[in-house]
């Protein structure tokens, strides 16, 4: 392996554990512990990926949305919202007092996965064009600027 390519592992390792303590940072009221797994850095054609990632059920619910049959009390209120990595108290969703019926629940989804990706695109690509200066590279063949992307 390179020297550069080295320099570019640690950068792409630094960021995806930025992005791990970022995704973590709205379960850190839940009961349970979320596990997040950091894979790679490897080659996938000619780029070079890491993967931070969880499989965590009620994380990704609350992720992606879900609509499933909850029940509610009418107390409840979500410890976290949409599009914010900010997580409060919240209020239980189950009132013993309280006799409802399984209702059909939506969950909005939150979109913590894009938020971090977006929130440390531009520190990934700051990073990775200090690398490239550092060995005096980073231009095509055609002299286009070559852009990492960071994908969830």
């Amino acid at each position: 392996m390179s020297q550069i390519q080295d320099d570019a592992d640690m950068v792409l390792k630094s960021v995806a554990k930025q992005v791990v303590d970022k995704l973590a940072e709205p379960t850190r009221t839940w009961r349970h512990q979320v596990v997040f797994r950091v894979v790679g850095p490897f080659t996938r054609g000619n780029d070079r990926v890491i993967q931070a990632f969880t499989t965590d059920d009620p994380y990704f619910w609350l992720d992606n949305g879900a609509i499933r049959k909850v029940r509610m009390s009418r107390s409840f209120r979500p410890k976290t919202r949409p599009k914010s990595f900010v997580a409060g108290s919240g209020a239980p969703p189950f009132d013993p007092l309280y006799k409802s019926k399984n209702v059909l629940g939506k969950t909005e989804a939150r979109r913590w996965t894009e938020l971090a990706a977006a929130e440390k695109q531009m520190i990934l690509q700051q990073s990775i064009d200090r690398v490239l200066a550092r060995y005096n590279v980073g231009q095509t063949t055609t002299g286009a600027k070559r852009t990492p992307q960071f994908t969830p």
